[in-house]
């Protein structure tokens, strides 16, 4: 990564709360299909691409409520619009979510290459390049859609170069801009790490990551044989430290790739169809000012063995 361009606090309204089987934040790949739509405007313009994101949420408001501090989570629903014969509509269960995040954005070229001839003529009033293609991103960004939601406002839009050698002020500098709120970096690796020492099934195991969980330990009040046991419930040290999180972090192809137009019913019948399913790993929600370079929040897909995933860039 040579430069970062940094999209502050992007607030978005009806954002797409359920990821697969896990809820309560988009997906990895929502921001990084925004990345890639957004990659295909500035390249179509000034042949400039853009890579991986990182994400930091600083407000997150799901709609979902509890009717009792016990019972849980259900998803607060719109009435859809009665059909033309006046009967309610059906409808399938959605959660939606407000949110004001930021967006680290990963780019392999150099500021000093962007070219004042790609842009309109507008750029004659700002002072450089590297001003107006922030302000030409912002417009950009305002005008799309991010995890299906609605974008409302955008604060600002940031190019910072990267040294790759050394941590440079600022990049240390954007690093702490983005406080208050939090990172999410990946974890799917170390939990690989752990669970080789364990005999229990992979998703037993991945469950254990985010569950409280508590075992009864029999104690007795005194050295008697005969004394009544007690119970003493402990809870169980979870395998890893840190604030984690299951995510869907890409898509497994289960069928072979089928000639374009064999199957019926399909969006598109100019393309090869395949069957796939959704990847879920491991992430970490951390503070920025844990981090020591931009790159460490940087997520990049991966394509490997019919896998289509995201991991971190670092």
């Amino acid at each position: 990564m040579k430069t970062a361009l940094i999209l502050k606090d992007i607030c978005v309204e009806q954002a797409n709360a359920v990821s697969g089987i896990t809820w309560g934040f988009p997906s990895i790949t929502h921001f990084l299909g925004f990345t890639h739509a957004l990659s295909r405007k500035l390249e179509a313009k000034s042949g400039l691409q853009l890579k991986g994101c990182g994400v930091v949420a600083h407000d997150v408001q799901v709609h979902a409520y509890q009717a009792s501090p016990y019972s849980p989570f259900r998803f607060s629903l719109t009435r859809n619009p009665l059909t033309k014969e006046g009967k309610t509509a059906s409808f399938n269960e959605e959660g939606k979510m407000n949110m004001k995040i930021s967006l680290v954005i990963s780019a392999d070229f150099d500021i000093d290459e962007v070219d004042s001839d790609d842009f309109e003529n507008g750029i004659n009033e700002f002072k450089t390049e590297k001003e107006y293609l922030e302000f030409w991103v912002l417009q950009q960004a305002s005008q799309m859609r991010l995890a299906g939601g609605l974008i409302t406002n955008i604060k600002s839009a940031q190019l910072v170069e990267i040294d790759s050698a050394v941590k440079s002020k600022e990049e240390l500098k954007a690093l702490y801009q983005l406080m208050p709120g939090f990172c999410l970096i990946d974890r799917t690796e170390d939990f690989y790490t752990v669970s080789q020492a364990s005999a229990d099934p992979y998703f037993d195991q991945w469950l254990n990551l985010f569950s409280l969980r508590y075992s009864a330990q029999k104690i007795k009040e005194n050295d008697d044989v005969d004394a009544e046991e007690k119970v003493e419930w402990q809870q169980i040290k979870k395998p890893l430290n840190g604030y984690l999180v299951p995510i869907q972090i890409g898509y497994q192809a289960i069928s072979d790739v089928l000639e374009a137009g064999s199957v019926p019913n399909t969006r598109d019948k100019n393309t090869p169809f395949v069957i796939g399913e959704s990847i879920y790993g491991v992430g970490e929600w951390v503070g920025p000012h844990r981090l020591e370079r931009l790159g460490q929040l940087v997520w990049q897909y991966e394509y490997a063995d019919q896998q289509y995933k995201s991991v971190n860039q670092l």
